[in-house]
């Protein structure tokens, strides 16, 4: 009866340890797309990941995955182009009014000639807040229902 016990508890371990085994192993591919994943950063954006390399059960996740990678890349690069085009719109006309301003200071101007300077200067600044407020509601958060 002592000699039963011991070889069931020997076999019981060794089933334990084999189905251990094979979970281990059956997982691999989930911890393999895994450490993909946390490989890759905003830098490299580009990375997609491989879906003939996972078994066939794992195959539409990574295709999700690389979909929603696409439009994350798509998101960052207008957000670049539109940081890019916001500072260009923002450089130019306050070089615009720096020169007019300078200009205006470098030399004796009647008050005529000051006062067309200060309404550009106006009219530019206008422009600039108004070119502002249509930026900053561009930048409001997108919220869904």
């Amino acid at each position: 009866m002592n000699k039963l016990i011991m070889t069931a508890s020997v076999i019981s371990i060794l089933i334990v340890f084999i189905v251990l085994l094979a979970v281990h192993k059956g997982h691999a591919p989930i911890r393999s797309v895994s450490r993909q994943i946390q490989n890759i950063t905003s830098k490299d954006l580009d990375v997609r990941l491989d879906p003939q390399t996972v078994p066939i059960e794992l195959e539409q996740l990574v295709l999700s995955f690389n979909h929603m990678i696409e439009r994350i890349e798509d998101v960052f690069t207008r957000q670049s182009n539109f940081s890019a085009d916001i500072a260009h719109e923002i450089r130019t006309p306050i070089t615009n009014l720096i020169t007019q301003t300078e200009i205006a200071l470098s030399q004796s101007r009647s008050q005529k000639e000051l006062e067309d300077v200060l309404y550009s200067n106006l009219e530019e600044l206008t422009r600039m807040a108004k070119w502002s407020a249509i930026c900053c509601f561009s930048l409001r958060p997108i919220t869904t229902s």
